[in-house]
């Protein structure tokens, strides 16, 4: 996940707020493009929707 589709799950302090960090972390993120694979994981973890692959649409 990259963090433009990140930032279409939820605004970036909210994410700072879900992972109990301070949102300048975050905000630093979207400064260089690049989201920590820790955060990855923890996000992952707290919210795996946002991880699913989308739905096969059998009627193609």
């Amino acid at each position: 996940m990259n963090i433009e589709t990140l930032k279409t799950k939820a605004t970036l302090y909210q994410i700072s707020q879900m992972l109990k960090i301070k949102p300048p972390a975050v905000y630093k993120w979207a400064k260089t493009g690049k989201i920590p694979e820790l955060r990855l994981y923890q996000l992952r973890e707290l919210r795996p929707e946002w991880f699913a692959p989308p739905p096969i649409n059998k009627d193609v």
